[in-house]
């Protein structure tokens, strides 16, 4: 769905905001500002505004109970733009003096963000950021949200089964889709199908039109296209896919399940196969629930693990307090490194040593406007 601009600045504005790190608060206790860094513009805005909601929320279920601290959020704007966010992260931390950080559900502005947090000591969790140039022993980044190589994998492992080949790539030029599509290339030739690509094309986040990608794939001997994008890119993608005269099957990324897509392309885009790693525990309905109840609609992607990552950072801030008296960026850092079966509302989270979560993945499709889980 579409980001009614104004509406949700305004909404961003009433969050509570901290003016020191650990300073004092009218209760008292010990107050301490998370920094959520996401875009709230921009081809990823529909996840970065689930991201924001979910994280919100998070603190509104800490605050119903007693703890040690009174933790406060701020949100910036990355716009899915290193640049962009780069700046909004500094601003973080050194305006807002943001303890930890969500950030961010896009891998190009994850990417650009890891080497600040890593400087400054900033435990940082990513409830979408899937590049696996992430997965750095040892440092400051966690993410809720699994690893390109998983779907990559999956899929790779998928369309061998089903003798799909002559394959057209068509993705965002930016680091998830070249990331994305890397793995998925590796994963190609793991299973045997390394000449399964014949040809790839890239467009721009924001690209309004896709005809030239899209007659290229048309003129060669390609068989199906495998999309890596963003919904706003899927629905350009949709829209010019008539019109291009194309008829080839389509696959995809988990990125694909929006609703927005098949409301703003008709059956264009009827029958697309995606992957979509499983995110489910015993909490997932009452965290639906809630979610519906706060902001009127159902979570969408991202909303779950930015929950979660919301909840991993209070938890081990507030576990710290109350253990230590104090909170340092390195204690957080090995707290957060012990997680091992957190009862997440995404499902059961432990983080490799890389700070990854694993999980598994399902096939999902568009089926008539609805999305489904794949019959095999």
């Amino acid at each position: 769905m579409l980001i009614q601009r104004s509406r949700f600045t305004f909404g961003l504005i009433a969050v509570l905001l901290l003016t020191g790190c650990g300073g004092g608060s009218k209760s008292g206790k010990p107050s301490y500002t998370v920094g959520v860094l996401v875009p709230l513009t921009g081809g990823a805005a529909s996840y970065g505004k689930n991201a924001s909601r979910g994280a919100q929320l998070a603190l509104k279920d800490f605050r119903a109970s007693s703890h040690s601290i009174e933790p406060n959020i701020q949100i910036e704007d990355s716009g899915g733009q290193p640049a962009t966010g780069t700046k909004a992260a500094l601003k973080l931390l050194d305006r807002d003096k943001a303890v930890a950080l969500i950030c961010d559900v896009t891998s190009g502005v994850a990417l650009a963000v890891l080497p600040i947090v890593n400087e400054k000591s900033i435990p940082t969790i990513s409830p979408g950021a899937s590049t696996p140039n992430l997965a750095i022993p040892g440092d400051y980044f966690f993410r809720t949200w699994p690893s390109d190589t998983l779907e990559a994998s999956a899929m790779a492992k998928f369309m061998t089964a089903k003798q799909i080949k002559n394959l057209a790539v068509l993705r965002i030029n930016n680091e998830y889709g070249l990331a994305m599509e890397n793995a998925f290339r590796a994963a190609m030739a793991k299973v045997g199908s390394a000449d399964g690509i014949l040809v790839s094309e890239s467009f721009e986040q924001g690209a309004r039109e896709m005809r030239l990608q899209l007659l290229k794939i048309k003129s060669s001997k390609a068989r199906a296209v495998y999309f890596i994008g963003f919904p706003e890119a899927a629905i350009v993608m949709g829209r010019g896919y008539a019109e291009a005269g194309l008829k080839l099957p389509v696959y995809a990324t988990s990125a694909f399940e929006d609703p927005q897509i098949p409301s703003s392309t008709g059956s264009a885009l009827d029958g697309t196969v995606f992957t979509k790693p499983v995110f489910s525990s015993p909490r997932t309905a009452q965290f639906q629930k809630a979610f519906k109840q706060e902001f009127g609609d159902l979570p969408g992607l991202t909303a779950d693990t930015a929950y979660d990552a919301m909840s991993l950072i209070l938890q081990a801030l507030d576990t710290l307090q109350t253990r230590d008296g104090k909170v340092t960026g390195q204690a957080v850092r090995d707290y957060l490194a012990r997680t091992k079966g957190f009862d997440g509302v995404s499902g059961t989270i432990s983080f490799d040593e890389n700070g990854d979560v694993q999980s598994e993945v399902a096939y999902r499709v568009l089926d008539h406007g609805t999305f489904k889980d794949l019959q095999q």
